[in-house]
């Protein structure tokens, strides 16, 4: 941009030295005047007031210049003086932890010397306060990027309150059990568990198989199905899998919402399953129901309850299809809903959007979108690249930040592109080919799969129909954002 500018103020200069000596600028290009008409011809004698105005719009355009320098200028201080106070302040409160170390009694060993207690114990705070943000980061992938572990770059932080991300207030930390045990609500941790059940029940019914007469796999055939206390150990790791993991679970989900009634159906699997134990136990255990035995075997409860889990699981998605497609029969064919491009454009709706991804556990799409338009649209991209060639290292920062957060493998919020787009872009990563629009092809993607599959949902379940009863038995349909 300044480039620019100076070329055009320097041919202004030059053509209006020439008009002040009465020679054509077109000399300066042929090198004569010869066949060229006379400039007294094209212009005449040129005034003081022709001068005058000449010279204010040089004038002008210096100040224009200076104005775009100074503004540039401010920009940088400002900057600074934000990272300067940042360290200033984390400075200043390890020297108080430091300082309290040494000037109290209880800062001091009976040797004499200081203890570092203190200064350690500002570092173990630092380090929980850390973890605590990273933990709220993890469970709350809804809220905006202000929440998230990798933060954007200082630049962006300074130019306005629209991309400034940071939370001005300090966390505080809590030592609380939950917290410092908050690994156990992990999809890992829990996944171990179910394994770790499953194994063991299946351990214990192959060693009694094994080692018992009754219920070894050679047994006699019986006309009843045999229950005895071999089994009470394998039935009371079912029940603790059922009775006492089933609620923790659904305790653990309970006020989430999804787009797939995932949420739903596995309470009502829990319920079912335990509904079942239920009543296995009490025909197999309970000797006034011994008769049934004959008629209804237990083993029949088993299948009840597999196969009621299996119409939950398969059926009840049918039916909502069903009746989806029902509904939209009956919807007109001129009813009007907001465009794709609408939703990304507009602020309101685009926050309804992104919360409906939540549901719709693609949110990693709409986080990458926003975060990277809003870094492209920055206008503190328009003053670092007027003062310097190049991209600025807070802008390069913030792209290799975007690359961690969402494209790179195994990453928290990794989005889905072809294999191709994601190793063109780690070769510019590797590389060091840093460019604002670099990640270009990855947004037209994302962009697409948002489009395709997330929005057609969100369409579906937040604009919905809603029917008034007429005088004349008619219905009327009106769309409305929910």
């Amino acid at each position: 941009m300044s480039g620019v500018v100076q070329s055009l103020l320097d041919e202004s200069l030059l053509y209006h030295y020439l008009a002040s000596q009465h020679k054509a600028p077109s000399a300066l290009y042929y090198g004569t005047k010869s066949n060229l008409p006379e400039w007294s011809s094209l212009r005449p004698e040129i005034t003081l007031a022709d001068k005058i105005e000449d010279l204010k719009a040089d004038i002008l355009k210096k100040m224009i210049l200076l104005q775009v320098h100074k503004v540039a200028q401010d920009r940088l201080t400002q900057d600074k003086k934000n990272r300067v106070a940042y360290l200033k302040k984390t400075l200043s409160r390890y020297r108080k932890f430091y300082k309290d170390g040494y000037s109290t009694k209880k800062g001091k060993k009976k040797s004499g010397k200081p203890s570092n207690e203190p200064l350690d114990k500002a570092l173990e705070a630092e380090r929980l306060r850390f973890e605590e943000q990273k933990e709220k980061n993890k469970a709350s992938s809804i809220s905006s990027q202000k929440e998230q572990l990798f933060e954007p770059s200082d630049i962006l932080l300074t130019v306005d309150s629209s991309t400034n991300l940071k939370s001005n207030s300090e966390v505080e930390f809590n030592g609380s059990w939950l917290h410092n045990h908050s690994y156990i609500f992990e999809d890992r941790f829990l996944i171990r568990l179910l394994v770790g059940f499953t194994l063991l029940h299946v351990i214990m019914t192959v060693v009694i198989q094994c080692l018992t007469v009754d219920y070894g796999f050679s047994a006699p055939l019986r006309d009843d199905c045999l229950s005895g206390w071999e089994f009470i150990p394998v039935y009371v790791v079912g029940s603790c899998e059922i009775f006492v993991l089933g609620p923790i679970v659904i305790q653990y989900i309970r006020g989430v919402t999804d787009a797939y009634s995932i949420v739903k159906e596995l309470v009502m699997v829990v319920l079912t399953t335990g509904v079942g134990m239920c009543l296995y136990l009490v025909f197999a255990y309970v000797p006034p129901v011994y008769d049934v035995r004959y008629t209804i075997p237990v083993g029949v409860w088993g299948f009840t309850t597999l196969w009621s889990i299996h119409l939950l699981n398969c059926g009840l998605p049918l039916l909502e299809i069903y009746m989806t497609n029902q509904r939209s029969k009956n919807l007109p064919r001129d009813r009007k809903h907001p465009s794709f491009e609408e939703v990304l454009d507009h602020p309101v709706l685009f926050e309804k959007f992104k919360a409906f991804s939540v549901k719709d556990f693609s949110v990693e799409n709409t986080l990458f979108y926003e975060r990277y338009v809003r870094l492209k649209t920055t206008p503190s991209i328009l003053v670092k690249n007027f003062l310097a060639r190049g991209l600025p290292s807070e802008i390069q920062n913030e792209l290799y930040s975007i690359y961690n957060t969402f494209i790179r493998d195994d990453s928290e919020y990794q989005v889905n592109l072809r294999g191709e787009t994601l190793r063109e872009i780690e070769l510019r990563i590797r590389d060091k080919d840093y460019s604002i629009d670099m990640f270009e092809t990855a947004l037209t993607e994302v962009k697409l799969l948002m489009y395709q599959h997330t929005f057609k949902r969100y369409l579906q379940q937040e604009f919905q129909p809603i029917t008034g009863y007429q005088n004349n038995q008619d219905y009327e349909l009106h769309s409305i954002l929910v």
